[in-house]
């Protein structure tokens, strides 16, 4: 329980988000020696590093079920200024600095210079990322150096930092060490007696008079920082003079690799990592801003993309995230200068269009959809669809929140409109990927068509069912866009017992694909049963007899027979009648006796006149 009204509660679905801006840092946190931690705005820890749990003493679990968060690893004083840190964070959503007292595992204190920036996960949760320096010894190296003044140039050579001592009347260097890593910053080495403003650039000296006479007149410290251009690009230090007694100390810290993990971290919390696009972070402070000034007409567009669940059931999360990137690219090349968009949610986009009237809003939609088109004849084996809609408000004192829903309830009913259409040409792009990748081929569908049309004509179905048995022989194997083609290609001897349990998966993920559209509805059933054995012996359900429908006892036969006959990438094709001669060891355990006599009986008519419409 936190003090001044705050509470944490425990929710496991932090570990997500942990799990997410981990991903999005592990360069910059797992692997860096600076302290950092993820935690919830109410201060709970998610994430943390290893520089961290060496600094504090815990161990890493041990945080994690911390009930009070960072406030239990805190003084009372230190908790007092963690509090007020977290309360402005929750007003306003920007970095923020302090320096806050920590107490280690043993009991004793440490000092610390803490930066957090608010940042959003994958699942657009607030986090905040605390990027933290143990100042305990640098404060301490003060302290000592303004109780203990002879001990000064000792202690100074301890310190890792480029440093000088200067006489604070004249400026002179009495003392100084220079970092190796340094010599482009300070290019004169023997400095005893020199003035140091003679030894630095010219825009460092000219930051540091005013500095030095800041800190001369109130006897505290005083910094600046600048950027240094060398031969490896921009450095950044940071430079504090401290007056002891008649001396003044300079340091110079590189903090180049701060400034860069800071950097990175703000372009977490403005950015979608994935599309370059902003997040949602972004638009809100956009939309606030817009709203406290008078621009009229403001429009803004919503952007959902069509079917992206089923791209991600069916060919992985990696070609979801192409879908995003290829919808991402349309929108910003359809936008105008100063246009605005944003990936709000995880199919989900919004384009804030300032002093936009309604020509202008249906032009840039119109330009969108033509893109769209454009995508998806260049790339047709990944449907791109993409419903919107849009709001035009012309009064300069409406809300934009307004705006935004009437947008995406405008969006909504485009989506509806045209929900069919775009999951039948996704399943014909899946289709399409399927005979690019050799795994179907258009002859072996229409060949399968006419043995099953004139198998189920001689065993008496109407035509309603045969229609829907032709549709089954052309989309029985669509669920195989879902399994490696490696494992595909193998022979069924050559398959590993895992590798044939994930191409067992390809009649479930058929069955959920035929059942999102509605024209393949009726068959969704039927493609998840299509690899049963009449003994009970085959998958997914073990169905047995006549417990499996006709059609896919005649689709079993049929397929195997076509497959058989033409040749394969792993092995020769069979004569007919050495099919025959197979088909027949299987007949009572993976065929229907009676459709397979029916199907032998059929053969000659079949072979001689294969391409003859029944």
């Amino acid at each position: 329980m936190w003090k001044g009204g705050y509470h944490v509660g425990l929710n496991h679905a932090g570990e997500d988000a942990a799990f997410t801006v981990k991903y999005f840092l592990v360069d910059d946190m797992e692997h860096s020696s600076q302290p950092c931690v993820t935690s919830q705005p109410l201060g709970r820890i998610v994430n943390c590093n290893a520089a961290f749990c060496d600094l504090i003493g815990y161990a890493m679990e041990d945080l994690f079920c911390m009930v009070q968060g960072l406030g239990g690893l805190c003084s009372p004083a230190g908790y007092e200024t963690m509090v007020k840190v977290l309360d402005r964070l929750r007003h306003r959503r920007e970095p923020w600095q302090a320096e806050i007292e920590l107490l280690h595992q043993k009991g004793f204190k440490i000092l610390t210079e803490c930066f957090v920036l608010p940042v959003m996960d994958g699942s657009h949760s607030l986090l905040y990322q605390w990027l933290i320096t143990d100042v305990s010894e640098r404060k301490q190296e003060e302290e000592r150096l303004q109780s203990r003044l002879e001990d000064m140039q000792a202690v100074l050579q301890v310190v890792s930092d480029t440093y000088f001592l200067l006489d604070i009347q004249s400026g002179t260097v009495l003392d100084w060490k220079i970092d190796p890593a340094d010599h482009l910053l300070v290019p004169v080495r023997e400095l005893q007696g020199m003035k140091l403003k003679d030894c630095l650039p010219p825009r460092v000296v000219d930051r540091m008079r005013w500095t030095f006479k800041q800190a001369t007149r109130t006897g505290i410290s005083a910094s600046f920082e600048y950027v240094h251009d060398d031969l490896e690009g921009e450095r950044f230090y940071e430079v504090s003079l401290t007056p002891c007694e008649d001396r003044m100390v300079v340091v110079f810290r590189d903090v180049s690799r701060q400034k860069r993990v800071r950097k990175r971290l703000e372009y977490l919390s403005m950015y979608d990592v994935l599309t370059g696009l902003n997040n949602r972070t972004y638009f809100e402070n956009e939309v606030k801003w817009y709203e406290s000034m008078p621009y009229a007409p403001a429009s803004i567009i919503i952007c959902d993309i069509d079917g992206l669940k089923m791209v991600n059931d069916t060919l992985g999360h990696e070609a979801g995230d192409a879908l995003l990137c290829k919808a991402a690219a349309v929108l910003r090349n359809s936008l105008r200068q100063g246009d605005v968009v944003a990936r709000i949610g995880g199919d989900e986009f919004a384009i804030l269009l300032p002093t936009s009237d309604t020509a202008v809003v249906e032009g840039i939609c119109r330009r969108i959809r033509e893109g769209v088109d454009r995508e998806n004849r260049d790339n047709p084996e990944l449907y791109l669809g993409i419903s919107l809609g849009y709001a035009i408000s012309d009064d300069i004192y409406a809300s934009l929140e307004d705006v935004f829903r009437d947008a995406d309830k405008s969006m909504y009913r485009d989506k509806i409109a045209h929900k069919g259409t775009t999951r039948r040409y996704i399943v014909r792009g899946l289709m399409q990927t399927l005979a690019a990748k050799k795994l179907v081929t258009v002859d072996h569908i229409e060949r399968l068509k006419q043995l099953v049309t004139k198998l189920a004509l001689a065993m008496g179905l109407d035509e309603v069912s045969i229609g829907q048995l032709e549709l089954l022989a052309e989309f029985h194997d669509i669920g195989k866009v879902g399994i490696a083609s490696d494992i595909l290609m193998k022979a069924g001897s050559q398959l590993t017992s895992e590798e044939f349990r994930e191409v067992q998966r390809h009649c479930h993920i058929g069955r959920d694909i035929a059942r999102s559209v509605p024209e393949l509805a009726s068959i969704a059933d039927w493609i998840l049963q299509h690899h049963e054995w009449w003994n009970g012996q085959g998958y997914p359900l073990g169905l047995k007899g006549e417990e499996i429908p006709l059609e896919c006892r005649i689709l079993a036969v049929a397929d195997v027979y076509d497959i058989m006959t033409h040749e394969q990438c792993y092995r020769k094709a069979f004569s007919s009648q050495e099919a025959v001669k197979e088909l027949r060891k299987g007949s009572g355990t993976q065929f229907d006796p009676q459709v397979l006599a029916q199907f032998i009986q059929l053969l000659p008519e079949l072979v001689e006149k294969p391409n003859q419409e029944p």
